[in-house]
C-alpha cells in the first residue's frame, strides 16, 4: 500500500518502466494473439462513476433511453479526465483529447437543453430548427436554468462549434482548463435541474 508521495512517485516510475517493457515486447504491430483479457491493462474502475449513480442524478429526465445515453457519455468523460490527469499525453494529441471532451460535454448539454426546450415549445412539422443558443436563452427567461449557467452553456456551445476540422482556431484554445470548464458547466446544469425538479 502506498503511504507517502515519494512511494507514489516510485510506484508510478515502476509502472511506467513496466509499460515500456510491455510495449516493446508486444511490438508496434500489436499481434491479434495479445487481444485476450490476460494481456489487457486494467483501468482503475473506481475512477469511473457508476451508470446507476449517474442516472439517479438525471431523475428529471423521464425518458429512460435519453437518460441512459447521457449517463454513458458522462462515464466516458471520466475516462477523458483520467487520461488528462494521470498520463503524459501532450502537445497536439492533448489538444485533440480536450476537443473530443468538449464535443462530449457539448452534446450532453445540448441533449438536456433541447429536451427541456421541446417540452415547453414542441416543434411543429416543417418548422425550421431553433439554434441551441436561442433555446438556452428561452430557458433562462423561463427560469429553468440560471443566467450564469446560460452564459457558460453558450460559451461551451461556441467552443463545440470550433472543433470542425475546417475551422482555424487560436492556439490558446482547447487547453486543460477549457475541458474542466466544460465539465463544470455540465455538472452545474445537471445539479441545478436536479434541485429544481426534485
Amino acid at each position: 500500500m502506498i503511504k507517502t508521495d515519494s512511494e507514489l512517485a516510485a510506484t508510478i516510475k515502476s509502472i511506467n518502466d513496466m509499460l515500456e517493457e510491455v510495449s516493446r515486447y508486444i511490438g508496434p504491430d500489436d499481434p491479434e494473439k495479445y487481444d485476450g483479457k490476460q494481456y489487457m491493462i486494467q483501468l482503475p474502475w473506481d475512477y469511473l462513476t457508476e451508470i446507476d449513480k449517474l442516472k439517479n442524478k438525471l431523475k428529471f429526465i423521464p425518458d429512460e433511453r435519453l437518460k441512459t445515453t447521457i449517463s454513458t457519455n458522462l462515464r466516458l468523460s471520466d475516462i477523458y479526465c483520467w487520461l488528462l490527469n494521470r498520463t503524459t499525453i501532450h502537445s497536439v494529441t492533448r489538444k485533440m483529447l480536450v476537443q473530443h471532451g468538449i464535443i462530449l460535454m457539448g452534446s450532453v448539454c445540448e441533449s438536456i437543453v433541447t429536451y427541456f426546450y421541446e417540452k415547453r415549445f414542441p416543434r411543429k412539422k416543417h418548422e425550421p430548427p431553433v439554434v441551441l443558443t436561442e433555446k438556452i436563452q428561452a430557458l433562462v427567461k423561463l427560469n429553468i436554468i440560471t443566467a450564469a449557467n446560460g452564459k457558460e452553456l453558450e460559451w461551451l456551445w461556441d467552443m463545440r462549434k470550433c472543433v470542425h476540422i475546417y475551422i482555424r482556431y487560436s492556439e490558446k484554445m482547447f487547453v486543460d482548463k477549457d475541458y474542466s470548464r466544460a465539465v463544470t458547466t455540465a455538472q452545474h446544469l445537471i445539479d441545478h435541474l436536479g434541485e429544481v425538479h426534485r
